[in-house]
Parts: C-alpha cells; sequence; structure tokens
C-alpha cells in the first residue's frame, strides 16, 4: 500500500527546517523514478558491509525493480553488471533529515531504511538470531 508519495503534507512541512525542502523535492523525485529506495543508517563498518553484500547479493541481480541506494559512505557502487540499480552519495544533513522524517510519518512503503540496531522484530535481527540469511532478507526487502 503507498501511503501518499506526494508528500505534500502540511505536518512535514512543520518538522523541516529552513532550506530542507530541497531534499523533499529530490525524495519526490526519487519515489517517481525509482521502485525501492535504500536508506543505509549509519556510518559504522558494520553497516558499510552490509550495503556492501546487498549490492552484489543475488536478489538484487534477479530483482527487475529499479533500485536507488541512499548513503553517506564513499566509494559504495553497485557491480557494473547491477544496470537497474544506482547509488547516490547523501550528505549527513540529508541523511538525518530522511531519516527523522520516515521515523515520524512513514510516508511510502518503497522507502527501506536499513540499520542494524535494537529491532526486535526487524529483519537483520532475524539474520543475528539465524533464523534467515542475509540474502533471504534482501529477497523479502525488494518485494
Amino acid at each position: 500500500m503507498e501511503v501518499n508519495a506526494g508528500l505534500d503534507v502540511p505536518f512535514i512541512k512543520n518538522i523541516l527546517m529552513e532550506g530542507q525542502e530541497t531534499v523533499i523535492k529530490n525524495l519526490e523525485q526519487y519515489l517517481e523514478q525509482y521502485d525501492v529506495l535504500f536508506l543505509f543508517n549509519d556510518t559504522r563498518s558494520e553497516m558499510k558491509e552490509l550495503s556492501g553484500t546487498f549490492l552484489k547479493s543475488q536478489a538484487l541481480k534477479n530483482t527487475e525493480k529499479n533500485v536507488l541506494v541512499l548513503t553517506v559512505e564513499e566509494n559504495i557502487q553497485p557491480p557494473p553488471e547491477q544496470q537497474h540499480c544506482r547509488t547516490l552519495r547523501i550528505t549527513k544533513e540529508d541523511h538525518e533529515v530522511l531519516y527523522r522524517l520516515y521515523r515520524m510519518y512513514e510516508f511510502s512503503d518503497r522507502l527501506r531504511v536499513m540499520e542494524t540496531e535494537g529491532q526486535y522484530g526487524g529483519l537483520e535481527n532475524y539474520v543475528r538470531l539465524g533464523i534467515l540469511t542475509r540474502e533471504e532478507m534482501f529477497e523479502a526487502l525488494l518485494h
């Protein structure tokens, strides 16, 4: 179920600081152009490894969806054969705006926030417990 992909909601405008409207306009464009967006939520080596593993995964190779990976990390690129996947480096400030916005108001089911902390029902926790493999997690996130 898609929830207000237009993002033209007064609530959103109230939580933004001056100058952050550009982030929202960019996000609207990304949601129009891509089927799934991934926001990798921190810069620790664990998350960098997860994003690298995702970009090389069989699940990503097999999907027909257009995928955009938003990251604050440099030099994270999908392999050349991943024609339907693109990475985009964003600033830490833009990342924080997107993360805060998503946590306050889950505006789209096409944005996947990847984090390694805390959620007991989160897919990453299932991987840590051995219930799912990383590949199975990636497949679930791409559907």
